[in-house]
């Protein structure tokens, strides 16, 4: 566990767009603090830099890093991954998916959906997605022409 947690400024902006009615209490654990939870996603965002930055290699070979976030189908944040910018995207897809911290419904009760653009078309990430319960949606290289 870490201690950065978000600027008070920053969270009352970040709080605005979340939806107000909070999900009925169901049985399980209880529901996190928003605003911590926001905190871990955002913490390897502000702390990746040094041994995981990369070669960038369209900035001349400046280093940098990648980020890589997963949101529900509203823009919320669910996971955040760092890699070094020298990184393919695809990648990234596992340390995405592990980094959930949400509990999600089991694939067999409601369908999950995972968009993801041209840049991840490949058999292996189509694979892997589907390996952790979701149903994968992404146009096609060939589509994109």
């Amino acid at each position: 566990m870490h201690d950065y947690v978000i600027f008070d400024n920053l969270w009352m902006k970040i709080e605005s767009l979340l939806p107000l009615s909070k999900p009925k209490k169901k049985s399980g654990s209880p529901r996190k603090d928003d605003k911590r939870i926001l905190s871990e996603i955002f913490y390897p965002l502000r702390t990746a830099n040094g041994k995981g930055t990369g070669v960038n290699p369209t900035d001349r070979g400046k280093k940098g890093t990648k980020r890589s976030i997963l949101t529900d189908g509203k823009g919320i944040p669910l996971s955040a991954a760092v890699d070094g910018a020298s990184h393919h995207d695809k990648k990234l897809v596992k340390k995405t998916l592990d980094a959930i911290i949400f509990e999600r419904p089991y694939p067999d009760d409601v369908i999950q959906n995972m968009y993801m653009d041209k840049g991840y078309d490949f058999p292996e990430t189509r694979e892997l997605v589907k390996e952790y319960g979701y149903t994968v949606h992404i146009k096609s290289r060939e589509e994109e022409k």
